[in-house]
């Protein structure tokens, strides 16, 4: 295998002694980043249970290319991001697809 598509730091959580505060990811993300620029990671993404901690993770390291949450980020029938996250998507250009 040449490269992978996506690496997904899973099941971030800020109250999660695993993940602990974001200052903690800093070592993790900056290698992933690493791989990303030495072309052996193409997205670099994360997954997570809390809106609002998506923010602030968004806000730390712009860097990220995807993020998975288990809450719909569109409401009923809409096209466009809502909530806490929708924020940071539209500023960076991002579209906000649900996935059933």
């Amino acid at each position: 295998m040449d490269y992978l598509d996506q690496y997904l730091l899973g099941a971030l959580d800020a109250d999660d002694p695993f993940s602990g505060p974001v200052v903690q990811l800093d070592d993790a993300v900056d290698e992933v980043i690493k791989l990303r620029a030495e072309v052996k990671v193409r997205a670099v993404a994360f997954s997570v249970h809390d809106p609002d901690y998506a923010v602030r993770l968004l806000e730390r390291y712009p860097a990220f290319d995807a993020v998975m949450t288990p809450t719909a980020l569109q409401p009923q029938g809409g096209r466009q991001p809502a909530g806490p996250v929708s924020g940071v998507l539209r500023g960076r250009g991002v579209k906000a697809r649900h996935i059933r």
